[in-house]
This record gives structure tokens, sequence and C-alpha cells, in this order.
């Protein structure tokens, strides 16, 4: 079923660009979780959960995330409705590659939606003055750009991120690469989460 449209909100996307900014080196992707409406075709991404920024193509550990990331979607009362990625080089194309397609096919089979969020790296900087998000929906099978995407209270969302940034709080990010390494490590970031709602 093709997209209608997604909106992200403020939480989200300040996740996914702290991710990015993190591994500046490095790939890096996750999923984003929310509500579904308007009959499955149009979805409110609330959250944002990092996944590798090594473990990329390794099977198992991508299986145990998703099985992880839905159940605790699940728990929210929320779904998995994207696949985000950020390619390692700034010179690289913001077009999804393989991996990335591979994904959101399979999160678009398994939950019959899935927005897939490239980020655009020449728009990712410390004062953050353009959205990076490039939204991808599947249209008769093949992911296609799409302008039916939308970021929530942009200008606050942006000045929002652009102190995170400058404050570092990147940091403090754990993604489920960490979290294989150390299972102390937070992936859904209740801290991170914290720290956004108090910079809003």
């Amino acid at each position: 079923m093709a997209t209608t449209k997604i909106t992200v909100k403020s939480r989200s996307y300040a996740k996914i660009l702290l991710h990015t900014a993190k591994y500046p080196h490095c790939k890096v992707d996750g999923l984003l979780v929310g509500k579904l409406s308007n009959n499955g075709r149009d979805a409110l991404a609330t959250d944002a959960i990092p996944l590798f920024h090594v473990g990329h193509g390794l099977t198992p550990m991508l299986e145990m995330a998703l099985s992880q990331v839905e159940a605790f979607a699940e728990s929210q009362k929320l779904s998995i409705v994207g696949y985000y990625q950020a390619n390692e080089q700034l010179s690289e194309s913001h077009s999804p590659d393989a991996f990335a397609i591979k994904i959101a096919d399979k999160i678009l089979n398994c939950n019959k939606f899935c927005s897939l969020m490239m980020v655009d790296n020449s728009k990712v900087s410390l004062s953050c003055q353009e959205d990076a998000l490039i939204c991808y929906n599947n249209a008769e099978g093949k992911w296609k750009k799409d302008s039916q995407y939308s970021l929530e209270r942009s200008k606050e969302t942006l000045s929002t991120l652009a102190k995170l940034m400058t404050d570092k709080a990147y940091k403090n990010l754990k993604d489920f690469d960490n979290h294989l390494d150390d299972i102390s490590a937070d992936w859904t970031n209740t801290d991170i989460n914290k720290e956004i709602a108090k910079a809003m």
C-alpha cells in the first residue's frame, strides 16, 4: 500500500540528526515508530530508534533489533512506520542503497506501511538551518522521492536541534550497536528524550 503522507515529530527528527552527528565518519541507520491514521495510509513518526553505525548488513543483528523495536513499539501502542539512513560520505548520493531498500521492503511487507527517510549530508550542520531529510515512498513496487512529508513545527525543531548540537547532546545518544557492546546502553534513549523535551 502506497503511503499518502508521513509527518515527523521533533523528537524523531532530532534523534536522527544526533545519530548522524555522533558518527560523522559512518553510515548510520535506524527506525521510526509512530501512529498510523487514514486507514493506514498516513503516519505520525513520534520517535526514532537508532540502530547501527558499524553493524550494517549483519542479518542476525538486524533481525534481533527489528524484533526488539517491534516489541517496544507494541508496548507503547505504536508501530514501526519508517526507516532512516545517512550515508558516510558528504559527497555520497542520498538515494537509498540496496541495504536501505531491503529493510524498507521488509518493514512494508510486515506492517503494510513504511517511509524511507534519507539524510542529505550536505544540509547537516551545527546551525541546522535546513530540513535535512528526504522522503521516499513505495509506489508500484519502487521507492521514489515523495514530497508528501512534513517536519512538525519545523522552525522550532531546527532551532532546538541547533541548541542540542551546540551542547553536544549527541555524545549521550545510544544506538543498538552500543547496546550490543554494553547491554546497559539504553537504545530507547530515555535521557535524550528528556533533553529534547527540555530544549523545546
